[in-house]
């Protein structure tokens, strides 16, 4: 009897030691037997584990590795890293930064960011830790240092830029303490946009500010209100800080009314 060689479509996969041991280990991750930032077995313990040699597990935790599911850290040996969607996150977030900032794109963002930082805020004044609360501070000194040093030379596009960026890792540590993984990647997806967003509305608010000779911040601002609500957990006004944060100007610069 003839055989049809057409109707034969599986071929015989032959999956290498190497890759074995890659996927067993992989899978008992996510199977939980080892969790985020546990440390693993030395590469003797896996050896005797699967009954293989120690070269082969060595090639297979390279390759974990590689693929960002552990970190081999010197002279302490393999830990479980941190499940996050950043890297990722981020090339694609490459795409958001490369589009046309019209008023449609900024009016997304500035929606996005009601959304994400509004119950991010609301999370943190619930939920953050005195650590995190520690940390919030130091980050929160960093912008109101940018700040005055900016105010020093405002035609510094440089220290405009350090300004921006301090501004973007006060409100992207707010997204942290929430404690939401989903928040935390999909805002590191649009990070790069939100920065673009943050650049507008601080050009907007400094140019306003200095046409009517005001200082360019004060220690009461709204990232000062906004830390005073995750210190002392009060989630009352969490709406009405993240509405003067999203917008430039309120009628009138609402900062006045705090000078």
């Amino acid at each position: 009897m003839a055989i049809n060689n057409k109707t034969i479509k599986k071929k015989i996969q032959r999956i290498s030691v190497v890759d074995q041991v890659c996927e067993e280990i992989k899978q008992n991750i996510v199977d939980g037997v080892w969790p985020e930032e546990t440390k693993l077995p030395s590469e003797g313990e896996f050896a005797e584990m699967f009954n293989v040699n120690r070269l082969s597990v060595r090639m297979a935790l390279q390759k974990l590795n590689t693929l960002g599911i552990i970190e081999t850290r010197n002279g302490e040996g393999s830990y479980v890293k941190r499940f996050s969607l950043e890297p990722l996150m981020n090339e694609i977030g490459s795409l958001y930064a490369g589009r046309d900032t019209t008023d449609d794109v900024f009016k997304d963002i500035m929606r996005f960011r009601q959304l994400i930082e509004g119950d991010s805020l609301y999370l943190a004044a619930t939920n953050g830790t005195n650590e995190e609360k520690d940390e919030l501070k130091k980050l929160l000194d960093d912008y109101y240092s940018a700040a005055r040093q900016y105010s020093t030379d405002t035609d510094n596009e440089y220290l405009l830029d350090a300004l921006v960026d301090s501004d973007l890792d006060f409100h992207r540590y707010v997204v942290e303490m929430s404690h939401n993984k989903v928040y935390i990647d999909v805002y590191a997806m649009v990070k790069a946009a939100i920065r673009t967003h943050i650049k507008q509305l601080l050009s907007t608010r400094i140019r306003y500010r200095m046409d009517n000779n005001l200082p360019i911040v004060t220690d009461n601002d709204t990232h000062g209100r906004i830390f005073g609500v995750i210190q002392n957990n009060d989630t009352s006004k969490v709406q009405s800080l993240i509405y003067e944060l999203m917008h430039p100007l309120l009628n009138i610069d609402y900062l006045m009314e705090n000078d």
